[in-house]
C-alpha cells in the first residue's frame, strides 16, 4: 500500500507514505530498493525511495543508494542520506 502510494501525485499521500515505510523499518528494504533501482519510476520516487532508505539506515542500501546519486536524472538530498548512513558505517 505505502509503496504504491509513493508514485501518487497528491504529496500528502505521498508523506504518509514515506512516514509509514519509515515506521515499517527492515520489511521495507527491499521494496525500496527495488524502487530506487527502477530507472523507469519518476525521479520523485526514486528520489523519496532513497529518503526512506537513509532513514531506515539498513547496510545493503548503501550500494543502491551510490549508484542511483552517480545518476544525473536523480536529485538526492545527499547531506540527509549520509548523515542517515554514516550512523551504519561507524
Amino acid at each position: 500500500m505505502y509503496i504504491n502510494a509513493l508514485g501518487n501525485e497528491n504529496n500528502d499521500t505521498r508523506l504518509n507514505a514515506i512516514k509509514g515505510l519509515s515506521e515499517m523499518g527492515e520489511p521495507a528494504v527491499e521494496p525500496l530498493i527495488k524502487l530506487l533501482n527502477d530507472k523507469d519510476n519518476p525521479p520523485n520516487v526514486r528520489s523519496d525511495a532513497a529518503i526512506i532508505l537513509g532513514k531506515i539506515g539498513n547496510s545493503i542500501a548503501i550500494e543502491p543508494l551510490i549508484n542511483a546519486m552517480t545518476e544525473a536524472k536523480v536529485k538526492f538530498d545527499t547531506d540527509n542520506l549520509v548523515h542517515h548512513h554514516v550512523t551504519i558505517v561507524g
